[in-house]
């Protein structure tokens, strides 16, 4: 498997990267400590995400998603924050919740 990014996933993450140094105004101690919390937070908030979809919980799968399509927005993951927002909007509206047993 290739794990390197292309001209078009990098030039993405940059955007990203340039965003949040706006957001920042600049701040560099805030950019990395907001990178910092996302490589801290996302590995659990996966877990939870991964949990409320084995669980059918959709408010479960709805937060996390909607956690992890903010994140994957600040650092520019473009592609993965639309993955999350589908993911959130799904939750939100029962797709892929278990059907209810016939009475």
């Amino acid at each position: 498997m290739d794990n390197q990014l292309s001209k078009k996933e990098l030039e993405q993450y940059w955007e990203g990267l340039k965003m949040l140094i706006d957001l920042a105004e600049g701040d560099h101690s805030i950019v990395a400590a907001t990178i910092d919390d996302i490589l801290e937070h996302t590995p659990t908030t996966l877990q939870e995400l991964r949990e409320g979809l084995a669980e059918a919980q959709s408010s479960k799968v709805q937060l996390a998603a909607h956690s992890l399509k903010s994140s994957m927005m600040l650092v520019g993951a473009d592609y993965l924050s639309s993955l999350c927002q589908q993911l959130e909007s799904d939750a939100a509206a029962g797709i892929g919740r278990p059907a209810k047993p016939a009475e």
